[in-house]
């Protein structure tokens, strides 16, 4: 009652019409009073289609009457009463309805995408204020330091103002949102950053999956904040999927390359035996390769990763850091033992403008030697009592490191035994089975039958022994054209060897770079170090050998130079399977006796008797051994995993298969208790028959997804106990730290291509000016359909009634 005497009379009354109104044409969420209500068409007909319709009506409804009998003027109404029908059914075909046009204010929005990769923890960047000029903070702090400057910047105060949503991301090798940047203050100090963790960076993939975030939405500009590096394209391609968004970055990180120093690889044999010479070769990786950094002020050192006891140290070699670096240790204990490699850059105090080493956690490496307590045992077969045999034999007696057999061949087919252990020629795999190296001097094939002929092939290929043959007048090598220990000698055609007419001048042996590699052929005067070279004045040799043509594996460890200028090799080494042999193609070396004795001679011989030994022992484990193909590997690259068994015992158990579990390290070194990943590898064809070789092997393939170290156990319970394992580190091609780098340039071109402006980081306030509104309006109408309301439903029988009224009393009906 208050409401009806509190509006006047023709309020009331509007009211009662406008809702009379609504009720007959159906409304029921929208009303025709209400403001910016107006008339829509579904099928939106043009004027000139509702004028043919008009005429076509009122034709046709004419044309209907124009026959019929009666008056004129009434069939004129009722011609007209039949057209506003046609008219009115076409008018509800084009669906009425009531609008009420309304808009939507749509805010844009700010991506904000902000690099989280490993390379972020770099330190390059100058530290302000400091008196150390060498001091550098990571790229991450100079991040969080620059977000803190501009505490409202990214607030609804500046960027955020207008409703704006500015949305936050990290990325490394994909994007995530940040937590706790709903708050904007709290992401623009910094302090809701994650830690810089990922092993990639990807800022097209990030600035794609961006723009998926906010699809359909109007986005007002990227704000990225990388020092530039990554692996993928940032060109035309990622400019289309744009579609005319601007890109600002902000560079990070120094724009001046960095000099980096990295142990790259460390390599060193697996097995060795006590108190033996161990070569370890340092591989380093420079960044950028033109560093200008002085080999002498790099030092390289082996430490025993136990006791922290430096085993060998020396500076990087002077022809380049890209040179590898080779170390000589030893070790008197027994065992598995852990030699860490350090690299140390010392800066040149006289030189200021020398550059600083940007990381030292890359500057360290390791590698896992196995020192075997067991003499090297070696079988000696001579065909003839001559110089070199006589000095070699005592040789091998005395020296405390070889456990020596010697056979020396008499006219009727026997053997005068001599050496620490007296044995007669072996004939079984048994026997042959003892020994590490075999030396061949002058002696006839024939002496060995078809089976111990194929024993020695199979020692030497299948079991990793080495088999040193010395040259000589009689029989070596021509008798052994023809055989199957010929495969063993290095050169392509033994009966062609001939003696060297020495008339000119004497043999000059000088060792070949391989030799070096090999640490071999390493002679120096007592007192020196293990880095001593080749004597620069020896007796020259009187006897020697031309081997000829070389086959393809064959590797020349030492040649001599003639006086027609001809380079011939002298001691040429071949790899055999697993094993190797040495060819020495001259007896004479025991003239180097003059003056010091068995010095030279001794190092000369032991050196090459142990490098054929050591095959055997980096094979020979225990009771098995596993063995990769590769230490360190990319991701997705193929890497062989081998184990051997030697045990008669397991390998009488014939085992059809071996189960590998792949175990991941953790940053602290420990591994999960379960593999990541097991892989099965099968039995490798072995020869067969009571003399094959008793070792059963099994291999497989692995292919690497992810980066990390890896350890190799073997898990199957017949071997499980023996606790065999290798490690190996898998890297990722895109390795953050492999490149300390900034690419500024790479953010310059972005920039320009999507329209955008690179933004220096203490100039961040530039965004305000820089960053368009980019808001819109949108249609926000509302619409309800009133071809089936009432009030068509009375207008069409309104008409239809009028008609049929009409017609009733023209008497047309």
């Amino acid at each position: 009652m208050t409401t009806l005497f509190n509006n006047p009379p023709a309020t009331l009354a509007s009211s009662f019409m406008d809702r009379t109104f609504d009720t007959l044409l159906g409304l029921k969420r929208l009303t025709l009073s209400e403001d910016g209500a107006d008339w829509d068409w579904h099928f939106q007909v043009p004027a000139w289609a509702w004028a043919l319709i008009v005429i076509g009506a009122l034709g046709a409804a004419l044309w209907s009457y124009s026959r019929l009998i009666g008056k004129p003027w009434p069939r004129v109404m009722l011609a007209v009463t039949r057209a506003a029908l046609i008219v009115v059914i076409a008018m509800l075909l084009a669906g009425p309805m009531v609008v009420v046009r309304d808009e939507l204010d749509e805010p844009d929005w700010l991506l904000v995408l902000v690099d989280r990769s490993e390379s972020m923890t770099i330190a390059d960047v100058p530290k302000d204020g400091s008196d150390d000029p060498n001091a550098r903070i990571a790229r991450d702090a100079q991040l969080r330091k620059g977000l803190a400057q501009y505490p409202e910047l990214f607030t609804d105060k500046q960027l955020g103002r207008d409703n704006r949503r500015i949305l936050w991301l990290g990325f490394h090798g994909g994007t995530y949102e940040i937590e706790g940047a709903d708050d904007p203050e709290t992401a623009a100090t910094g302090v809701a950053l994650p830690p810089a963790q990922g092993q990639s960076t990807a800022v097209a993939t990030a600035i794609e999956q961006a723009l998926q975030r906010a699809a359909g939405r109007p986005i007002t500009g990227v704000v990225l904040f990388t020092d530039g590096r990554t692996h993928e394209a940032t060109g035309a391609d990622l400019v289309r999927m744009l579609k005319g968004v601007s890109v600002f970055p902000v560079p990070l990180g120094s724009p001046i390359t960095p000099m980096n120093l990295k142990v790259e690889r460390v390599e060193a044999p697996a097995r060795a035996f006590v108190n033996d010479i161990v070569p370890v070769t340092v591989y380093l990786d420079q960044y950028p390769a033109d560093s200008g950094v002085d080999p002498d002020d790099v030092r390289v050192r082996v430490v025993d990763a136990q006791t922290g006891k430096v085993l060998a140290e020396r500076a990087a070699d002077p022809e380049g850091l890209d040179k590898p670096i080779r170390l000589i240790t030893r070790s008197a204990a027994a065992g598995a033992t852990t030699m860490r490699v350090e690299v140390e850059y010392t800066k040149p105090i006289d030189q200021p403008d020398a550059p600083d080493e940007l990381l030292t956690e890359d500057n360290v490496g390791q590698v896992v030697v196995e020192f075997v307590d067991r003499p090297l045992r070696v079988l000696y077969v001579e065909g003839r009592p001559r110089w070199e045999y006589r000095f070699l034999k005592h040789i091998l007696m005395r020296e405390k490191t070889i456990r020596s057999s010697i056979l020396l061949a008499r006219g009727d087919g026997t053997f005068v035994q001599e050496g620490d252990v007296e044995t007669p020629l072996p004939r079984t795999v048994d026997e042959f089975d003892p020994f590490d190296v075999i030396i061949v001097g002058d002696l006839p094939a024939r002496v060995f039958n078809d089976q111990q002929v194929r024993l020695i092939s199979d020692h030497v290929t299948a079991r990793g022994a080495g088999v040193l043959w010395i040259g000589g007048e009689s029989a070596m090598p021509v008798s052994y054209d023809g055989t199957p220990l010929a495969k063993l000698l290095p050169m392509r055609h033994p009966a062609e060897v001939t003696a060297l007419d020495l008339t000119t001048g004497a043999v000059d042996l000088q060792p070949t770079p391989s030799a070096g590699d090999l640490n071999v052929l390493r002679l120096r005067r007592r007192g020196e170090g293990e880095d001593g070279r080749w004597p620069k004045q020896l007796p020259a040799l009187q006897w020697a050998q031309d081997v000829g043509k070389l086959k393809d594996l064959a590797e020349p460890l030492a040649v001599t130079t003639l006086a027609d200028d001809r380079t011939l090799p002298i001691v040429v080494r071949l790899r055999s399977g697993a094993g190797q042999s040495v060819y020495v193609a001259t007896d004479d070396t025991f003239r180097w006796r003059l003056g010091t004795g068995n010095l030279y001679v001794q190092q000369f011989w032991v050196q090459l008797i142990q490098m054929l030994g050591k095959s055997r022992v980096a094979l020979a484990g225990d009771r098995a051994a596993i063995d990769v193909s590769h230490r360190r590997i990319e991701i997705e690259q193929s890497l062989v995993v081998t184990v051997h068994i030697n045990d008669p015992l397991l390998i009488e158990r014939d085992l059809p298969r071996i189960e590998v579990g792949v175990f991941k390290r953790s940053s602290d070194g420990a591994t999960t208790g379960r593999p990541s990943e097991t892989l099965e590898l099968l039995p490798v064809q072995r020869p067969e028959g009571e003399d094959a070789p008793r070792r059963q092997t099994f291999q497989t393939t692995w292919r690497p997804s992810d980066s990390g170290k890896f350890d190799l156990r073997i898990l199957t319970p017949a071997l499980a106990n023996l606790d065999l394992e290798r490690t190996v580190t898998v890297t990722r091609p895109d390795d953050e730290l492999r490149d300390p780098a900034t690419d500024h340039p790479r953010l310059q071109a972005l920039a320009d291509a999507s329209g955008g402006q690179v933004v220096p980081l203490d100039e961040l306030d530039q965004l305000t000016s820089l960053i368009k509104n980019n808001a819109r309006r949108t249609a926000n109408d509302s619409r309800e359909a009133v071809w089936d309301s009432p009030l068509a439903l009375i207008i069409v029988i309104v008409l239809l009634t009028a008609e049929w009224i009409g017609r009733k009393l023209i008497r047309l009906v």
